[in-house]
């Protein structure tokens, strides 16, 4: 279960577990989980000259626990804003994506 950063429970370390940087994602969904192929954006484009992306990461998780994460990083995302600022996003990720903005 997830939860906030100010009330995280000590976890054993672990030197095999990655620390990762990514600025995309593709979701997958099916009825019994989901699917997160992380990724970074490479500086060379694709063999037709499209953006090309290096997979870093696959996550799954149960349904249930994307929707209890996603509530959980709205929350986190929302103290954010009220300590740092607003995180401004160009309306046209939004529309790219098919998404109202806020």
């Amino acid at each position: 279960m997830l939860e906030s950063a100010t009330h995280m429970p000590d976890l054993p370390s672990s030197h095999d577990a990655p620390d990762l940087y990514v600025d995309s994602v593709r979701i997958g969904t099916s009825p019994y989980g989901l699917v997160f192929d992380f990724g970074l954006a490479s500086l060379e484009p694709g063999p037709k000259g499209e953006p090309s992306t290096t997979r870093v990461a696959i996550v799954r998780m149960s349904p249930q626990h994307a929707v209890v994460m996603s509530k959980v990083l709205a929350k986190q995302l929302a103290t954010f804003q009220e300590q740092a600022g607003r995180i401004n996003v160009p309306r046209a990720v939004f529309e790219a994506l098919g998404l109202e903005p806020e």
